[in-house]
């Protein structure tokens, strides 16, 4: 692990899992006790990674509250607020300055990994290829709701589309399995280059993943690694509750 910064997008409004998210934030949502955030910031810590920068907005001041109990264990927390929905890809662009010219992974606080396994061997993937984008994947039955990737044998991209209708995920269909991916990226600053020409999709919003293909079709080095260990993504109240019953 030679990564020493992390980012945990923190700001989305959870609508998915109301009326859950109108009482708590999502990253707050408790797995085996504890919110899925705190999961999150102890696997980091584990990796060896303890300089994170925490993107949210003014009104989840529960997840300030919060980690702040975990900063007295030795971790370095900065805050970044984005004051409106404006996407993943907006969120990241806060933190470039944080960044500077350093490789940074991105998770997302609404995803719960059961290990620390799957984030030290995309990092190991990510420094092994010299890769400027590494994205942490795993497989599919069904293609709602997910970015879906193509990959050569190699690991390295060959296409993303996020969040794809019916029709658009046929051709990301591999023996009845799509390719997913999960909530974690490795990051090089040149992104930041490519979330600036990144447009605007649905609702207005920017993407992180839009960004990365942006990369991907400007010829630059955009590799996957499939995760055995399972990474849920707490989008639903069904996928919450059967978290919840699966891990206590």
């Amino acid at each position: 692990m030679l990564l020493r910064k992390a980012v945990i997008l923190a700001a989305g409004k959870g609508t998915r899992l109301m009326p859950f998210t109108n009482v708590i934030p999502k990253e707050m949502i408790l797995v085996n006790k504890k919110p899925i955030i705190e999961h999150t910031i102890k696997l980091l810590f584990t990796c060896g990674i303890k300089d994170i920068a925490v993107i949210t907005n003014f009104q989840k001041r529960a997840i300030i509250d919060h980690v702040a109990l975990l900063q007295k264990t030795g971790f370095k927390i900065s805050y970044f607020f984005q004051e409106k929905a404006t996407g993943t890809a907006h969120a990241v662009y806060l933190v470039r300055k944080y960044v500077d010219d350093e490789s940074f992974v991105v998770v997302y606080g609404d995803n719960y990994f059961e290990s620390a396994v799957p984030i030290v061997q995309a990092v190991d993937f990510h420094v092994k290829k010299k890769a400027e984008a590494t994205l942490l994947l795993h497989y599919l039955n069904k293609p709602y709701g997910s970015g879906l990737v193509k990959l050569d044998n190699d690991g390295r991209v060959l296409e993303i589309v996020d969040k794809p209708s019916i029709r658009e995920s046929i051709m990301f269909k591999i023996k009845n399995k799509y390719i997913a991916i999960s909530g974690l990226h490795i990051l090089e600053p040149t992104v930041f280059q490519f979330i600036e020409r990144t447009r605007p999709g649905r609702n207005g919003e920017t993407w992180l993943t839009d960004s990365i293909e942006l990369m991907r079709e400007d010829g630059h080095s955009v590799y996957g690694i499939l995760s055995r260990v399972r990474v849920w993504d707490i989008g639903t109240p069904e996928i919450m509750r059967k978290i919840q019953t699966s891990i206590a």
